[in-house]
């Protein structure tokens, strides 16, 4: 699947301003409301928005637009990768300010977005350079593109929704599980300590002691208790158990190796 350029712009308006409607976006966009219905109603098809009917100040229902996590996923890849085709292959430099607009806009549409909004921010707060950011948005954006490619694939096919909604599903699930342990190879490749105990001394003499310390403190006591909190904390548990029990597998098979 290929957007053109205004659905494209259409998607990325409902994904900086969740609620927003299609007379609106017509607006912004200078273009015709029935263009802009017809587009709306494809996104819809497609398991990228959602439309829940409410009154507007002047009392007329109208259809308010929100992302799918399919949606976001999409968004995102594509805010991300869209410099990639341009001979000089660099990252825009609004790139820092439009990915925190996508975060913050949608924290409420899954608790793995909220989270991450905050270990994102954080990382960020002191260097938002583009590839300093496009950096730290690595552990969400190969957790929402697990099975975007296939999607887009299949849809490329049927121009159908192809089970958009089980797509969503896998990605929501995906914004617990998956970007979990990604966070956690994240931090663990930045700085191994992390599983070390509080008091050790391992970052001591490194020149970035003092920073390294600063970000141990902070996934340990602020993204992993939202985790544990977190709805899907028991499907977290439940591929902990999976990975264990895979661990347990491979070093049956090593020892058979060695013996043989």
């Amino acid at each position: 699947m290929t957007l053109n350029e205004t659905q494209q712009k259409v998607l990325f308006k409902i994904g900086m301003s969740p609620g927003s409607n299609a007379l609106s976006i017509a607006k912004e966009l200078d273009r015709d409301q029935s263009g802009i219905n017809k587009i709306c109603h494809a996104l819809r098809k497609w398991g990228l928005i959602t439309a829940t009917k409410k009154e507007n100040i002047k009392k007329a229902r109208v259809n308010e637009l929100r992302l799918t996590a399919l949606g976001f996923a999409l968004v995102l890849e594509t805010m991300s990768t869209s410099h990639l085709g341009h001979s000089d292959k660099s990252l825009p430099r609004d790139y820092h300010a439009k990915v925190m607009s996508l975060l913050s806009s949608n924290r409420d549409l899954h608790e793995g977005i909220d989270i991450f909004f905050d270990f994102y921010s954080f990382f960020t707060k002191q260097n938002n350079n583009p590839d300093y950011s496009f950096y730290m948005i690595r552990p969400m954006l190969s957790t929402v593109n697990r099975y975007l490619g296939t999607y887009k694939f299949n849809l490329r096919l049927r121009s159908t929704n192809l089970g958009g909604e089980d797509y969503d599903k896998t990605i929501q699930r995906d914004l617990y599980v998956r970007l979990f342990f990604g966070l956690w190879n994240f931090m663990h490749f930045r700085n191994p300590a992390v599983w070390l105990p509080p008091d050790s001394s391992s970052t001591d003499g490194h020149e970035d002691a003092k920073e390294y310390e600063q970000e141990i403190e902070f996934y340990r006591g602020k993204i992993l208790p939202r985790f544990q909190k977190s709805r899907g904390w028991d499907l977290i548990l439940e591929e902990l158990a999976n990975r264990e029990a895979e661990c347990a597998r491979v070093n049956a098979l090593r020892t058979w190796i060695q013996k043989n």
